[in-house]
């Protein structure tokens, strides 16, 4: 349910790609929760029905533990204090340099090469160029990748000049990059003006996608309209680009321009002319995205408001479920420490990148926090409540009615479901490893938030959210009117 949670607000309070990860993220919990409660049990009755086990034996990574985690919970709790609040400080001591693009403004140019090439190719074509904090990212598509080398990629800069971006990844990758054309176009007879709409059919030589024939077609009426063409700036807001059939991997070679203002044909004529023109003129990046300071300065806004607003969801939901808000406060620290100790190991790798053969050993990158790191530190933030819950969910069950919550409470608690945290967490750690270093380089982030928040969200759910309970009152003896009238009806029972 917590995970839930995560999922609704990162649809409701992100941008698009957010919103995206959190539709995914739904789904898949949604799918995970049916195998559980129902196909998993239906194998295992079928198991029983042609078994007929007279006995279960299960396995354990800890046989009966009896490990005293609150004798030194004061001892973790400084530590635990003393990194957080340090790598809260060398987060915020980086500034602006920690964060992508996405919340400092740049901009992010998607492209096609000829042929498939890998990144050690690409690093070198670029190693030349003067593009500032650029970060180059593969893109892997079914058909045009092999192995390690893709014809897409991406390029991720703080320049915010369009121009100069695809000026400069122009001149570095020069004929390698590939060229389209428009092939054909179809507006109707010419000179001839529709009565309430205009429409075009154009396909080009090679495939395209919809953000990049939609991006150089507009840019052909915004210019055509202030040439003194009869083009209405109503025709150029009711433009729509849609494409023509059907294409698995986003790509298209038809299109049809639908304008919802009439517009002769002849105008139409010479926008398609220049649209030709560009294309023959330059390569045309399959994306172009730019971010302001504005836009960067509204996406860090959502951000913040979709961790904020996950975390009082949470909040909420614990104290609803536990009966009383320290469960929830416990809960929320819990994700304090896990999302300030993973920025703050994320800004480590900006010092660690230049130690020799480490960064190689590790793949460590100079991180810099961008949409799917907010997206990684929300799933994170479900995962991490999600172990929280469990010990909380046994504390409750020892402790039964008695009105104090003891240290040998907490203990029992949390041993008994050790192996349970312990085993959870590997098998997902050991999923977002492999991930970490065979992964794509645009989920390399996100793959490195991950494996640290598993560890950190592991950690907490042992030695941070169980004794935050005693400190704030839970092992606050009541009165012995109350303790005698429990015991009491006890034994009646």
């Amino acid at each position: 349910m917590s995970s839930i949670f995560t999922a609704i607000v990162l649809y409701v309070v992100g941008n698009d790609q957010l919103k995206g990860f959190g539709i995914s993220l739904t789904a898949g919990l949604i799918i995970s929760l049916f195998t559980s409660l129902y196909l998993t049990r239906t194998m295992f009755n079928m198991w029983l029905h042609m078994r007929r086990p007279t006995e279960l034996h299960m396995r354990h990574l800890f046989r009966n533990p009896r490990f005293n985690f609150m004798s030194i919970r004061w001892a973790m709790f400084y530590i635990t204090l003393l990194l957080t609040v340090a790598g809260g400080a060398l987060f915020l001591y980086r500034g602006k340099q920690g964060l992508d693009i996405d919340f400092n403004g740049g901009t992010a140019y998607t492209g096609a090469l000829k042929s498939p090439h890998d990144m050690a190719w690409l690093n070198e074509k670029f190693s030349s160029s003067n593009l500032p904090d650029r970060k180059i990212e593969q893109i892997f598509i079914s058909g045009a990748s092999e192995g390690s080398a893709s014809k897409y990629f991406t390029v991720r800069t703080s320049e915010t000049s369009t121009d100069k971006v695809a000026g400069e990844v122009s001149r570095v990758l020069g004929d390698d990059l590939e060229k389209n054309s428009l092939a054909s176009y179809q507006v109707g007879e010419k000179g001839k003006q529709a009565a309430t709409a205009s429409t075009a059919s154009f396909a080009f030589s090679t495939e395209a996608t919809l953000d990049q024939v939609s991006r150089v077609v507009k840019d052909s009426l915004q210019a055509q309209s202030k040439k003194g063409n009869k083009i209405p700036l109503s025709a150029l807001a009711s433009a729509r680009i849609d494409p023509v059939g059907k294409s698995a991997a986003g790509r298209h070679a038809e299109f049809q321009l639908v304008l919802l203002e009439p517009v002769s044909s002849a105008e139409l004529v010479t926008v398609f002319e220049d649209v030709k023109a560009r294309y023959a003129a330059n390569p045309q990046p399959e994306r172009l995205d730019n971010f302001n300071a504005s836009m960067a300065g509204a996406t860090q806004g959502k951000a913040m408001g979709a961790i904020v607003a996950s975390w009082l969801a949470i909040v909420l939901y614990l104290w609803l479920r536990f009966g009383n808000w320290t469960f929830g406060l416990a809960a929320l620290l819990c994700l304090v420490h896990d999302l300030f100790f993973t920025l703050g190991a994320i800004a480590v790798c900006h010092y660690l990148v230049g130690v020799p053969g480490l960064s190689a050993i590790f793949q460590l990158q100079d991180f810099k926090i961008d949409l799917p790191a907010v997206a990684a530190l929300l799933t994170l933030v479900g995962y991490s409540v999600n172990d929280t819950i469990v010990v909380f969910d046994r504390i409750r069950e020892v402790r039964g009615r008695n009105p104090l919550l003891t240290e040998e409470m907490i203990n029992d608690s949390v041993n008994q479901t050790l192996s349970r945290t312990v085993l959870a967490s590997l098998t997902t750690w050991l999923v977002v490893v492999v991930l970490y270093f065979s992964g794509a380089e645009g989920i390399h982030l996100f793959a490195f938030v991950m494996v640290i928040g598993v560890i950190v969200g592991t950690y907490s759910s042992i030695y941070i959210a169980s004794p935050l309970l005693l400190m704030f009152g839970e092992g606050r003896a009541v009165s012995q009117e109350a303790t005698r009238q429990i015991v009491v009806e006890d034994a009646a029972t």
